[in-house]
């Protein structure tokens, strides 16, 4: 309706076809979004709507809105705005509905009966709500108690930078940040406050980093990414790993020892997680996952025949086992595998492989790759420069953490 509030305004009441357009956007959520709002109290608000009057304002905006999450009544926090005035409303409208017939109880009992109903399939408390609404189900796993075993380590005086959803774990303490990217990035405006009244924006310093690299959380917004932030911070040197355990990972400045907790990180890839580039995929019954990477041989000489996963990994050493076979056996070069960082650019170890590699045909054969990295990085393990004229099989990718990086 408009780019500003006063925009908004004049349409509102000059221009009624962008109003009608505005609330036949998606209509089908706006309704059920109503409904959900009020239909746990059995609309007994529509029996004395005066306190609705603080709810209209926004109301009006999430109706005309045509961002979801203003008129999503699950996800995001705006039903907030309205749901003390629909309660407060419903209550007076039971009040005024039994003084009309002379009877509560019947109308009390049916208010009572859909809060419940709307608490068990919607509730995410219930286990019904991870099929209605999405809701993961609440529980404290293993990697919870480990995550708690972890913060244990950290002093409670002392200053400690994490990720969204980690912060709630240490926001008790008076010295924990949640990730905020930039300056620049993602809130301008408010560095745009500090700017115009003169003071510099805060510098927050910490002495311990804490990051669980298995959650999206450390992935998406804020931009920067913590995925990005993270290495960049390690890189300037004098950080040292307190604990290392499922993803989970601990930083502390000046900290050179061995970890208190560490759990090494090992993983295995396959057709699920790789990508082929030239080449196909084919069942193999002497295979390990069933289907692996093929290449006929037929492909074009000096290409790429698969890259991936492009999975972070924690800091530390590693041994990487790649399980191929060929169809014949020749004394020519065959392959290249090498595992890379930085979208490629940087190669940790690489190894050629020539026919005398192989001691014999369709047999699989194990080939294997040391390297470290010092910091969380996307890690990808590549069959690259592929000849042509002979055909080779991929089956998995094992890695295994052996120590953690010094």
């Amino acid at each position: 309706l408009g780019k500003d509030i006063v925009d908004i305004l004049v349409n509102i009441f000059l221009n009624p076809k962008a109003v009608v357009d505005s609330l036949a956007f998606d209509w089908q959520g706006k309704l059920g979004y109503l409904l959900i709002l009020f239909a746990p109290t059995a609309f007994m608000s529509t029996f004395d709507p005066g306190p609705l009057l603080m709810a209209v304002p926004w109301l009006v905006a999430s109706l005309l809105s045509d961002f979801w999450g203003y008129y999503n009544a699950f996800h995001t926090q705006y039903p907030a705005f309205v749901a003390p005035f629909i309660l407060y409303s419903s209550v007076r409208g039971l009040k005024e509905l039994a003084r009309r017939v002379g009877s509560l109880r019947k109308f009390a009992t049916l208010t009572v009966l859909c809060s419940i109903l709307f608490s068990v399939g919607f509730s995410p408390l219930s286990p019904l709500s991870s099929y209605t609404v999405g809701y993961k189900p609440l529980r404290i796993d293993e990697h919870t108690l480990m995550l708690r075993r972890i913060i244990g380590l950290i002093p409670s005086d002392a200053p400690i930078l994490t990720q969204r959803d980690i912060f709630p774990h240490v926001s008790g303490r008076v010295h924990a940040y949640v990730y905020v990217p930039g300056v620049k990035t993602f809130f301008p405006r408010f560095y745009n406050v500090y700017k115009n009244l003169g003071i510099p924006p805060p510098d927050v310093q910490f002495d311990y980093i804490l990051v669980d690299i298995t959650s999206h959380h450390y992935y998406g917004l804020p931009n920067p990414p913590l995925v990005e932030v993270v290495p960049t911070i390690l890189d300037e040197g004098g950080w040292g790993i307190l604990a290392s355990v499922d993803g989970i990972l601990l930083f502390k400045r000046g900290y050179s020892g061995e970890p208190v907790i560490f759990s090494p990180y090992n993983a295995t890839y396959d057709y699920t997680e790789l990508f082929i580039q030239h080449g196909e995929l084919m069942k193999d019954p002497t295979s390990q996952s069933v289907y692996v990477l093929h290449r006929t041989g037929q492909e074009p000489s000096n290409t790429t025949f698969w890259y991936g996963p492009n999975k972070v990994l924690p800091p530390g050493e590693y041994v990487v086992e790649f399980r191929i076979k060929v169809g014949s056996v020749d004394t020519g070069y065959v392959i290249t595998l090498d595992v890379a960082c930085d979208m490629g650019r940087t190669i940790l170890n690489f190894i050629r492989l020539y026919g005398e590699n192989f001691t014999e045909a369709n047999v699989w054969h194990t080939f294997k790759l040391r390297f470290v990295i010092t910091a969380p990085k996307f890690i990808e393990f590549r069959g690259i420069n592929v000849t042509s004229g002979v055909e080779i099989y991929l089956d998995t990718i094992r890695v295994t953490q052996v120590d953690v990086a010094h």
